[in-house]
């Protein structure tokens, strides 16, 4: 676990993990360490390989199943109680991964964001098509150059995270989530899992996520950031984090006590 960089602070709380998006890391969870209401929680958030601080291997192409054990190996030598994991965008589908081996390791997951289905329209789709190389031209330099010109300071900050972060391992990751979405599975699995869950969606994307119907459809529980993007936690900060305190204090995440396998 040396080579991977994370912050990790110890607590008598319930211990929180944060998992970062396609390209994004660490960081976009830092501020929970300096959050009044989340003072004696655990909190862990890695940068996964590739991402961050965190080196990837030319050795071996890793997909989010991957992903999800590496999570899962940190959470196991961290923390010996469930967590709740709060995964953002493409690591909704690792939190999903990582629950379908480890159920009994997860108090509750937060899923903001979250990538269950991928829509024909989405960039990650061209890695199918594409080598690397080309793909990190056209998709992930597009970004960098689109998105660190925008106003919005979530989009500014994702540009400086895609500035550092391996092409291979985005091309990787893009491929490895279009595959994992086939068919709607993850989307099957979120409304089969008996682990509590909901669904936290920045209100000005709430038309690009086709899933929040049929989530609605299966009363799942879903909450409106107003004035929010893809990234809440940089552009609503002080409402994601409000949100945040209130739902990891809820009665039904401190009564699930299952430990681990």
């Amino acid at each position: 676990m040396k080579k991977w960089s994370f912050f990790f602070r110890p607590g008598k709380k319930t211990p929180l993990v944060y998992i970062h998006g396609l390209g994004c890391d660490k960081n976009d969870f830092r501020q929970a360490l300096r959050e009044p209401g989340l003072r004696g929680h655990t909190i862990l958030s890695i940068d996964l390989p590739g991402c961050g601080d965190s080196p990837y291997s030319t050795n071996r192409h890793l997909t989010i199943d991957d992903l999800a054990e590496i999570v899962f190996q940190l959470i196991k030598q961290k923390i010996t109680q469930p967590v709740i994991l709060i995964a953002h965008s493409m690591g909704s589908m690792i939190a999903l991964s990582l629950a379908k081996k480890h159920p009994r390791s997860i108090a509750a997951m937060i899923h903001l964001d979250g990538t269950l289905v991928v829509t024909p329209k989405l960039s990650t789709n061209k890695a199918l098509k594409q080598t690397c190389a080309e793909f990190s031209k056209n998709v992930l330099q597009e970004h960098i150059e689109r998105f660190r010109l925008s106003k919005n300071i979530g989009q500014r900050t994702y540009a400086k995270q895609l500035s550092k972060v391996d092409a291979q391992a985005y091309y990787d990751y893009s491929r490895s989530m279009v595959v994992t979405a086939k068919n709607k599975r993850l989307l099957k699995q979120y409304l089969a899992s008996n682990i509590p869950m909901i669904y936290v969606c920045g209100a000005n994307d709430e038309k690009e996520h086709s899933c929040l119907n049929i989530l609605r459809e299966h009363k799942k529980q879903i909450m409106l950031i107003p004035h929010s993007g893809h990234f809440p936690m940089h552009e609503q900060s002080k409402k994601f984090y409000d949100l945040l305190v209130k739902l990891v204090s809820s009665p039904i995440v401190e009564s699930r006590t299952l430990f681990f396998r």
